[in-house]
């Protein structure tokens, strides 16, 4: 495993973490508290920054793969689909930041890339073992899985993100304590809006992932379809979200009741696939 690059692109996460939250606290020194009611829109992030976090969402990218593909083999665990994950959220916030106000939550998702890459250090995958060997429509599946849980992580941020800004709005001026929150995040009805495009996408992608899964189950793992947990787990998620996005569509949910479906659902997501890979693989030291 390339441990060196790896720990360089640790290193390169680390620095970018250090440089958004400078960008944090200067956002939030450039207007008193006082007139936060009438604050002009979020500031944007600077030219050199955006390019900072791209070539590290690059370089996390080019490393990744050659873990994962070494020897023309396929290594993967828990450590490598959470590196995957997040690689791919950050991906999309990096998308996202082009086009919409939502610069905050670069402080939290880029920090996640530190964290997925140590986790990936501290637990090489080993070889991914196939009865039916590596097929196209194995990749096409990883791959749909691999962004639905990417973009859906995005969403779960936001949503949490949407907790905190809901309290720090509802706290006497005086004891706010954290104005440069509330500088750089965008209205909170604008990001609820972001939030539910997010799902959307994700949530086309986790339709695809499970679609591939069901009709192209034998000639992926060459044995008939059965029911395990994964599946189980990947089916509930996927009602969770199509409940909210129906009662956003049909009542307008919106607020916390929603803000928890969001992270239910993720959470349901990421248990059946990574939360039972960690128990097997590291509790139970099981493949």
């Amino acid at each position: 495993m390339p441990i060196a690059e790896l720990s360089l692109v640790a290193l390169l996460y680390l620095l970018l973490t250090v440089l958004l939250w400078r960008f944090v606290a200067r956002a939030g020194a450039a207007e008193p508290a006082a007139v936060l009611a009438a604050l002009p829109p979020p500031p944007r992030l600077g030219i050199g920054l955006r390019l900072a976090e791209l070539a590290v969402v690059l370089g996390h990218g080019y490393v990744l793969f050659a873990v994962m593909l070494a020897g023309h083999q396929l290594w993967f665990n828990f450590a490598a689909a959470i590196s995957f994950m997040v690689l791919v959220g950050c991906a999309a916030q990096l998308v996202n930041q082009l086009f919409l106000p939502v610069n905050l939550f670069g402080v939290v998702m880029f920090p996640l890339g530190l964290a997925s890459t140590l986790l990936l250090l501290a637990f090489p995958p080993p070889v991914l073992r196939l009865e039916a060997g590596y097929t196209p429509l194995l990749g096409i599946h990883f791959l749909l899985a691999m962004l639905a849980y990417g973009v859906l992580c995005v969403s779960a941020i936001y949503a949490c993100g949407i907790f905190v800004l809901d309290r720090l709005l509802h706290v006497a001026p005086g004891g706010r304590r954290f104005e440069a929150l509330l500088r750089l995040a965008p209205p909170l009805l604008q990001l609820e809006g972001i939030l539910f495009g997010s799902i959307f996408v994700g949530f086309g992608l986790l339709t695809a992932s499970i679609v591939t899964g069901l009709v192209f189950y034998e000639q992926m793992f060459a044995q008939p379809f059965r029911l395990d947990h994964k599946f189980v787990f990947s089916l509930l998620s996927w009602a969770v979200f199509a409940v909210l996005l129906l009662g956003r569509w049909r009542f307008g949910w919106r607020g916390r009741v929603a803000m928890r479906q969001v992270l239910a659902g993720f959470a349901l997501l990421f248990l059946g696939y990574i939360g039972s890979s960690f128990v097997l693989q590291v509790l139970l030291h099981r493949g």
